[in-house]
């Protein structure tokens, strides 16, 4: 038969044995899913594990026979095993208080998600990013930011000035965009862009963007500064296919929109200029591109004409001059210059509608190959067959 001591030095054994096995397992598990409740599992079977082999060891110091320190034999040793299981039950109290602490600190990021809770310095730390982009006002953006689990969502609101377009605003955005990802890579950013009136903002800006808001295109404005007070006149694109009372309403429209954004004494005078939208047929015309060849070359300032273009339209004749002028002269000068040529042409030439004027550099002025214009080309066609 088994003696009492072999019983007991066995299921001690067993014990830690088992022991082995099951924190072995549980820290393997809890590693690979990286689950806190398993791993929490592994370390209360490794407290097991101490307290059998304490227990193993007791086992086999109380079997040792009396000898002259201990003449009664070793038998107490079983006690001391006792006291070292209520030790256990402290270090298990211990791991209850690393489990409680490292809960409260997953309740509290849980908490701070729920909440929106940020960083407390990321929204300031991307308002000056977004501020020091072109055209942004100062002191007009708002950032606000959450996180959904690890993605940042970003919200961005900031003013312009009035009168920009719709792509100078995407462009703004894509530039707020890129210096929020500069902080976050992964952030979804919503821009939100308004426009806004500057105390310093001007007549022309204040007029454009009236015009701008009603969607509609405005072009050739002039303002002037009279004793009565001021004197508005512009050109109103609008579709050709309109009748006047039509248009006249368009034109009420949008002067009273101006009249909202300068003094009450000022004038506005509106042209209204048919807009056309669709394809116009034209072809070249021999006969035609001579005569205004010829009358090109008798104009006092033929020499600055590089390049003559003619077609004939439904409506008659349109006319493209390219005009060379040096790189420094100021560009109201080239502008009187090519009005000019433009009032003597159709002068000389009536069945003319249309003059167009492109000025290039005068050192640049080459043909589509690169080369300098040789005088023999300098009124010559494009190679075209008539």
């Amino acid at each position: 038969m088994v003696s009492t001591a072999q019983g007991k030095r066995g299921a001690a054994l067993a014990s830690v044995g088992s022991g082995v096995l099951l924190t072995v397992i549980k820290l393997v598990v809890g590693f690979a899913t990286a689950s806190l409740g398993i791993l929490s599992e592994a370390a209360h079977s490794a407290l097991d594990l101490v307290a059998a082999g304490v227990t193993f060891l007791v086992v086999h110091i109380a079997e040792q026979p009396p000898d002259e320190n201990h003449p009664y034999g070793h038998a107490r040793a079983e006690n001391l095993g006792a006291l070292a299981q209520r030790a256990d039950a402290i270090a298990a109290a211990c791991v209850a208080l690393i489990a409680l602490y490292v809960s409260w600190g997953l309740g509290r990021r849980a908490t701070r998600a729920l909440m929106d809770d940020v960083p407390h310095d990321l929204n300031s730390r991307l308002v000056p990013q977004i501020e020091k982009l072109p055209s942004v006002l100062g002191n007009s953006v708002r950032v606000r930011s959450r996180f959904v689990g690890e993605q940042p969502y970003v919200d961005i609101s900031l003013k312009v000035p009035r009168g920009r377009s719709l792509e100078e605003a995407h462009l703004i955005s894509e530039a707020a965009r890129e210096a929020v990802r500069k902080e976050l890579p992964e952030a979804d950013v919503v821009v939100n862009v308004d426009p806004a009136r500057q105390e310093t903002e001007g007549y022309t800006s204040a007029i454009y963007a009236a015009a701008n808001r009603l969607g509609w295109s405005v072009h050739n404005l002039d303002i002037f500064q009279l004793q009565d007070g001021l004197k508005v006149a512009l050109d109103l694109e609008l579709p050709s296919h309109l009748t006047l009372g039509q248009a006249h309403e368009y034109s009420e429209q949008l002067t009273a929109a101006i009249r909202q954004e300068l003094p009450l004494s000022s004038q506005i005078s509106i042209h209204l200029e048919p807009r056309r939208d669709s394809l116009q047929p034209a072809v070249h015309f021999e006969p035609l591109a001579r005569e205004i060849e010829a009358a090109v070359r008798s104009l006092p300032e033929a020499q600055v004409v590089t390049r003559v273009d003619t077609f004939l339209s439904d409506g008659g004749a349109v006319v493209t001059l390219s005009c060379s002028y040096p790189a420094a002269m100021p560009l109201v000068d080239v502008h009187h210059s090519m009005a000019g040529i433009e009032r003597a042409l159709r002068h000389l030439v009536p069945a003319i509608v249309r003059v167009q004027l492109d000025p290039e550099l005068a050192e640049a002025s080459s043909d589509q190959r690169g080369a300098p214009v040789p005088k023999s080309r300098k009124y010559g066609m494009p190679e075209t067959k008539y």
